[in-house]
């Protein structure tokens, strides 16, 4: 019988790699390497029980969050470990563990924090050759995109004539004037090319 390091090592290699985007696997891989298999690392898969898991779960709640990321991972590992044999089917020691209420932030900049954002931005132009740079950070505060979203952006989700961006999961977010004008300004490569 595995312990549930191993469980996390089959999971990681055969499950989370094939099916999981790269951000996504490497947030699993962090929440297994820094919470829980120094916490449950050495249980054998079969001995983990719910108390064990709820135990793991409230010695978190400082961090609500990062706990029930951990909790949902946990119920994916043994929902797996069910069905590669390791425990009988309808034994999920993570089922029915409840998750802590997370509070949900939103947070848009003032128009005060805009403008020093503009003019900041506006000197780094003057004085820094980092068009790439400075383009990128006008896109994300033009759209409300995640900084790795933009960084990994390609021209050919780019849509100049609709002034959007259009993502390949369907997801299409409109670009601001600011934002539209950076990437005019930018020289621009092939379909495929990174922006």
């Amino acid at each position: 019988m595995p312990s549930l390091a191993e469980l996390a090592k089959r999971y990681l290699e055969s499950h989370a790699a094939v099916k999981k985007k790269a951000s996504s696997y490497a947030a699993d891989e962090r929440n297994l390497r820094n919470h829980i298999l120094p916490a449950l690392g050495t249980l054998r898969v079969d001995a983990v029980s719910r108390a064990d898991i709820a135990r793991f779960h409230a010695d978190m709640h400082a961090t609500p969050g990062a706990a029930n990321r951990c909790l949902a991972l946990l119920s994916k590992l043994f929902n797996l470990a069910e069905l590669w044999g390791f425990r009988p089917d309808g034994t999920n020691p993570a089922r029915r563990v409840e998750k802590y209420r997370e509070r949900k932030f939103e947070r848009f900049l003032s128009d005060a924090e805009l403008g020093r954002l503009g003019a900041t931005l506006a000197d780094a132009e003057r004085e820094v050759s980092t068009p790439a740079t400075l383009a990128a950070i006008r896109v994300t505060s033009g759209t409300g995109c995640r900084p790795d979203r933009v960084l990994s952006l390609r021209w050919d989700q780019v849509d100049f004539e609709r002034a959007c961006l259009r993502f390949p999961e369907g997801v299409t977010v409109p670009l601001d004037t600011d934002a539209l004008d950076a990437l005019r300004s930018l020289p621009r490569g092939e379909a495929g090319a990174y922006v």
